[in-house]
């Protein structure tokens, strides 16, 4: 630094030395800057590029790329049915996270909305506002604009995943509709007999190989011999239930049904009787089920049928537990449907014998899936179910249509004969069906031959159980009414309440056995759950709900209000009967205004919505209704002003009696040779 300052010193060098550093000084500078400023905008654009994403804008990104996945598999048109059910699934996803986002709204909107209406209405034009008004308000819309964008783009992905949705379920449609109309070699030509035997051979053969391979391992035989003891306990036990136990307790609970002398007691061992042959073979083929998976001896080749196994056992247990409860052909008494004794057995023998084909048709499906059959191999071996199920349907057919002549004591009667109207078109119903099935399999349209006959079988397993639930719940209800009030309650509204109840409750599985798929099903309680929009007003199932129940709690409330104020409270002043009549009838239309505008709000319908109708009908009542409103105005003016009260002898319009009751409308009088008269409220008021 020393030798650096006597340099400078000197006068001869001073200058060259100064503007050589100079430049050197300015070039470094220019450097620095370059670098400095290089630097800054490479964080500023890394900070730019790789700043986190909010939730909002992944999740936004990721309903873009599934709407422009759907797009493009709905334009090239050559996906399968599983590829579009998936596609669906995912679009239905997001569609309800839209959904739950747009109907959430957004705290930030709703204060800044409060603001904005805070400031006031803003001025029409031509009129002038505070300048501070003015830029509060510019300023609060703007950052409202802001903050209603999450709000539009799920609305946007919630309308455009809802039109994705109707393309992909018309694309799902065609594929299962071209899938039903293919025509398949019909099975009465000899020559496709030969392929479908061979192809069966093939696919039992490769599933006896697997089987074979996996018995010559050393270490399975092992593993086989370990397990015998688990396996021979859940043959034994599983058996045991089905062959000794359930017949047994069977014998047991209908003999204690026939000692039984009370309603409730044959009511009780009725149903216990009824549900053993359906419980313990449940546990017993259950039990028998687990075989296979508790060896682990089963093949590649047969995954899909081994999986269906326990299903089909149950499809076979349920049916003979339909059969035995409708026709319960060991005791008349207990009969469901109107036969004989040898048309019972019959008719049980049926529903159970259909209820096996239906369970094979589960395991032939199975199997088809598991190998590649032809379709000449498919026709011939769907034909022989179609036709021994469509046999079946047309014999209990016949079986409905002759229990029609039979009538027991427990059957008599107006419901009888109703109830058997109903299955008399039943079995009608049942007969075409089972015909145009055999017609149609055996012209080569197995596939719709099959979507007609086996969800036949399926509805009437579903109103068999429905039928049967109905018949229960009446029965207990009518054993807890007691013998004096069993015609009360079968004239009552309840016997059609449990019905339609019950039907609500059949609907949705009697959908799906008619083709219907389970995104068919979910779309219908997403309408029903989410709402329709109808104008500003959304109405949804829970709203509903809600809408009724407020509102039948509030007449609750309101009738015990009135009944106390009569009885209790109205009684201990000095009013005489006719105040306390009117004051009881003001707080009985006054409680049930509350509880309408309770129920609607609770519901949440917007009352200001109902204006143009209000509107609309403040117009019909101008022309139309004038007489109506003059009466209801008097009737109010005479529960106010009481110039006449309930017990007066008065003389109007021509009559003359005694006056009974005033209601809003209109008063009813009762003269000496007792007759009634309606008298308007008007003629009271207006006239002498």
């Amino acid at each position: 630094m020393m030798m650096c300052t006597k340099a400078l010193s000197k006068p001869a060098k001073r200058w060259g030395l100064t503007k050589i550093l100079w430049r050197q000084g300015r070039l470094c500078a220019i450097l620095l800057f370059l670098a400095i400023t290089s630097t800054a905008a490479t964080s500023a654009l890394a900070q730019e590029t790789g700043a986190p994403q909010s939730e909002f804008e992944v999740q936004t990104e990721g309903w873009e790329r599934n709407a422009q996945r759907a797009q493009q598999v709905l334009s090239e048109n050559a996906a399968s049915a599983e590829a579009l059910e998936d596609l669906r699934a995912t679009i239905s996803a997001d569609r309800d996270a839209a959904f739950a986002i747009s109907e959430a709204g957004s705290v930030e909107v709703n204060a800044l909305t409060a603001q904005i209406e805070a400031l006031g209405p803003a001025p029409e034009d031509g009129e002038a506002e505070q300048e501070d008004i003015l830029n509060r308000r510019a300023e609060l819309n703007e950052t409202l604009s802001v903050a209603r964008r999450p709000l539009l783009l799920a609305q946007e992905a919630y309308e455009r995943a809802n039109v994705l949705i109707g393309e992909l379920d018309r694309k799902i449609r065609e594929q299962g509709a071209k899938r039903l109309l293919q025509v398949s070699p019909s099975p009465l030509f000899p020559s496709n007999w030969i392929a479908a035997f061979t192809e069966a051979s093939k696919y039992f053969e490769k599933v006896s190989r697997d089987i074979r391979s996996t018995l010559e391992r050393p270490a399975e035989i092992a593993r086989l011999q370990s397990l015998t003891p688990l396996l021979s306990i859940l043959a034994v036990f599983g058996l045991s239930l089905v062959l000794l136990v359930q017949p047994l307790a069977s014998r047991r609970l209908d003999r204690r049904f026939q000692r039984a002398t009370s309603p409730r007691g044959k009511y009780l061992f009725a149903a216990t009787e009824n549900l053993s042959h359906l419980i313990i073979p449940l546990i017993g083929g259950g039990a028998l089920s687990l075989l296979p998976f508790v060896a682990d001896l089963t093949s590649q080749s047969a995954t899909n049928f081994t999986n269906v196994l326990p299903q089909m056992v149950v499809v076979g247990i349920i049916g003979h537990w339909l059969g035995h409860s409708i026709f319960s052909p060991g005791n008349a008494e207990l009969r469901l449907l109107a036969s004989s004794d040898r048309a019972a057995r019959r008719g049980a023998v049926l529903c159970q014998i259909l209820a096996l084909v239906l369970a094979i048709e589960l395991g032939l499906e199975a199997i088809e899936r598991d190998y590649a059959f032809s379709s000449a191999a498919d026709s011939f071996l769907g034909a022989p179910i179609i036709i021994i199920g469509g046999l079946l349907l047309l014999g209990l057919a016949q079986v409905f249509l002759a229990g029609r002549r039979f009538r027991n004591e427990a059957a008599q009667g107006a419901m009888a004969s109703e109830d058997e109207s109903y299955v008399a078109i039943l079995a009608r119903l049942i007969q075409i069906a089972a015909i145009l099935a055999i017609v149609v399999s055996l012209a080569g349209f197995v596939e719709l031959s099959r979507a007609a006959l086996m969800p036949t079988i399926e509805t009437l397993g579903y109103v068999a159980f429905g039928y049967l639930l109905y018949r229960s719940i009446m029965s207990l209800v009518s054993g807890f009414a007691g013998a004096d009030n069993q015609d009360a309650v079968q004239n009552s509204l309840l016997p059609i309440g449990v019905a339609f109840i019950l039907l609500l409750a059949i609907m949705p599985f009697l959908a799906l056995s008619w083709g219907a798929r389970p995104a068919d099903i979910a779309e219908v309680w997403r309408l029903m759950s989410d709402g329709v929009a109808l104008g500003d007003l959304r109405l949804s199932l829970d709203g509903v709900i809600i809408l009724v129940v407020v509102f039948s709690l509030g007449v609750v409330v309101t009738r015990w209000l009135q009944r106390l104020m009569r009885t209790k409270i109205l009684p201990r002043t000095r009013m005489d009967v006719g105040a306390q009549i009117a004051i009881g009838t003001f707080v009985g239309y006054a409680g049930y205004t509350l509880a309408a505008v309770t129920a609607l709000t609770s519901a949440g319908l917007d009352l200001s919505s109902f204006a143009v109708v209000a509107g609309a009908l403040s117009v019909g009542i101008g022309f139309g209704l004038q007489a109506i409103v003059s009466n209801f105005v008097s009737g109010l003016i005479l529960l106010i002003e009481r110039p006449i009260k309930e017990g007066d002898w008065i003389e109007v319009s021509g009559q003359e009696g005694i006056v009974r009751k005033i209601s809003v409308r209109s008063t009813r009088i009762e003269t000496f040779n007792r007759h009634d008269v309606i008298v308007p409220n008007a003629d009271l008021i207006a006239g002498v």
